[in-house]
């Protein structure tokens, strides 16, 4: 059996190694698997940020090192691999106020700021949300996987909404001139046709 080894930020694979093409189905189960760490840290910012998403629960007993040894945080995070494949991913979701706030003070993030940016999801919190969790499977991937497509670009349904919005969250949000210049996105004035 194969173990479990770690490709990229924070996907853990099992099956055959040869990723990037189909082969003979092959079931091989996860054996031995690593934890994977809430947090990574921005090579660039020296900041720490998500490995999985910011919502992702820490393993029992690992609340402490989220102040003390970010890097060190375990969390509940899973991932269905079927032939190399990451067909679904999941985790146990946050679902104490005040671990969500440490996290977000561990990435660098002021009270303001996370309550700016996540105030509807703190609030939920205060309200006493059960321990809970989500798994979702990836269709398309199991759609290119029985298509015979190697890519899962192929076969990419449209986004929910046609203007890209999300009416739960009010995404997109306001943005930093911080983060538009990591992304290499400069703002034009659309009356004179120059960039800020």
């Amino acid at each position: 059996m194969p173990r479990v080894t770690e490709a990229g930020a924070g996907y853990t694979w099992a099956g055959n190694s040869q990723m990037n093409r189909l082969t003979p189905w092959s079931n091989d189960p996860v054996t031995d698997p690593p934890g994977e760490a809430v947090y990574l840290r921005d090579e660039d910012t020296g900041q720490w940020t998500f490995v999985h998403h910011p919502f992702t629960s820490p393993v029992d007993g690992h609340e402490d090192l989220i102040d003390s040894d970010p890097g060190a945080t375990l969390s509940q995070h899973y991932d269905l691999i079927w032939n190399g494949w990451e067909l679904g991913s999941g985790s146990i979701r946050i679902h104490r106020q005040e671990i969500q706030e440490r996290v977000f003070r561990a990435m660098g993030m002021s009270d303001d700021e996370a309550r700016a940016k996540f105030g509807w999801f703190l609030e939920a919190l205060q309200m006493g949300a059960p321990p809970h969790g989500g798994f979702a499977l990836g269709i398309e991937r199991f759609v290119a996987l029985f298509a015979g497509e190697a890519n899962i670009r192929e076969i990419i349904p449209f986004p929910k909404t046609a203007s890209g919005s999300d009416p739960l969250t009010g995404a997109p949000a306001v943005t930093t001139q911080e983060r538009l210049s990591e992304l290499g996105i400069r703002l034009a004035n659309p009356e004179s046709g120059s960039g800020r």
